[in-house]
């Protein structure tokens, strides 16, 4: 009798958004984290590219500390994250949303 020996761990990615500004900062980021080579197209289409067929799955993508103003900035990446999740199987995206909270005493 033959056994799958194949390792089904799940490769995890935490983006963290305090250090991040700019789209550009995200892509150098996500680069970086997931060693995607230098050539990788910092858009939207690259990305959906590399998460749909070049990296191996399980595969759980989480942005962490996402203010609600850089929600809004980072809204169409997000958005392909969330339709990567629809499409990919193996594929997982989480989203950590921090509120900003003022002291108006």
């Amino acid at each position: 009798m033959t056994y799958n020996t194949k390792n089904y761990n799940t490769m995890k990615i935490t983006i963290n958004f305090v250090s991040i500004r700019t789209v550009t900062d995200f892509y150098k980021q996500l680069q970086q984290k997931m060693k995607l080579p230098a050539h990788f197209g910092e858009n939207l289409d690259a990305l959906h590219d590399v998460i749909s067929g070049d990296i191996e799955m399980p595969l759980e993508i989480t942005f962490l500390n996402v203010s609600d103003e850089k929600k809004i900035t980072f809204q169409s990446i997000i958005e392909t994250m969330e339709q990567l999740m629809e499409e990919v199987q193996g594929f997982t995206f989480r989203l950590n949303i921090s509120h900003s909270v003022f002291d108006i005493s």
